[in-house]
């Protein structure tokens, strides 16, 4: 929408802008990455105090660009703010938001839909992905795995690697597509150890015994860590009790434990 303003337009506010200073420049990052001003974010990005942007939000907010309600700005009107994102070149744009997405990645409260939003308009891809399989993490812990499957879709078709495709793995065993499961384990044979757990538990739920016996196998002899090594003996325990051989289901469960 923002390349369709008439340049006359993006011309007028862009000369209001310029005529605020620092403040201007501040209203042309902050129309770039959304409608809202997060000052601590922009300073961040800008790498300036929060006080200094806060002065200069105010003085925005004076001229009329900015309002506040109750300390938090926002832009006025939604056409200012078109104007001057699409005055930013695509360079400064994806930068912007490159660096928008790395700083709130560091936030250990931020939505990560969000900066997975950032990182791909940033082209920082394996950062998008990262946030994403986070999201679809949290979609699970929820019991949404069908909406944890189509984030883990997103971030696979933007930067596919091991640690997609494991995580696919596991939500697709979560939701009865055992084949599909495995396929994704296929693909994510460099996550090691972790990828033939989630092949065990697949094969173990579609009932392939034999196949879940020798992932699980493979996976314990395979695992540096102890709680890897002991989900594949839980894995292979389980499997072993549900062919039957109750005795090799006891020792494998037990060293598990």
């Amino acid at each position: 929408a923002c390349a369709e303003l008439p340049a006359s337009l993006v011309e007028s506010v862009s000369a209001r802008c310029d005529e605020l200073g620092t403040a201007g420049a501040l209203l042309r990052t902050a129309a770039v990455i959304g409608p809202e001003l997060d000052v601590e974010l922009l300073a961040a990005v800008l790498g300036r105090p929060v006080v200094e942007l806060l002065d200069d939000a105010e003085r925005a907010a004076a001229k009329q660009l900015l309002a506040d309600a109750d300390g938090t700005f926002r832009f006025r009107h939604e056409l200012v703010r078109d104007a001057l994102a699409a005055s930013a070149t695509a360079g400064r744009a994806a930068l912007l938001h490159r660096q928008v997405g790395r700083v709130l990645a560091r936030r250990p409260a931020a939505d990560p839909v969000t900066v997975a939003h950032h990182a791909r308009l940033g082209g920082d891809l394996p950062l998008a992905a990262r946030s994403l399989r986070d999201a679809a993490a949290r979609a699970a812990e929820r019991f949404d795995h069908a909406a944890a499957e189509a984030l883990l879709d997103d971030a696979l078709r933007l930067h596919p690697d091991p640690e997609g495709w494991l995580a696919r793995a596991r939500v697709r065993t979560r939701r009865g597509r055992y084949s599909e499961a495995l396929s994704d384990v296929e693909l994510a044979g460099a996550a090691g150890p972790a990828a033939l757990e989630a092949g065990a538990w697949a094969s173990y739920f579609d009932r392939r015994f034999t196949q879940a016996a020798q992932f699980a196998e493979d996976g314990a002899l395979a695992a540096a860590d102890p709680a890897t090594r002991a989900r594949c003996l839980a894995a292979g325990g389980r499997t072993r009790h549900a062919a039957g051989d109750l005795a090799q289901a006891e020792l494998l469960l037990g060293e598990a434990l």
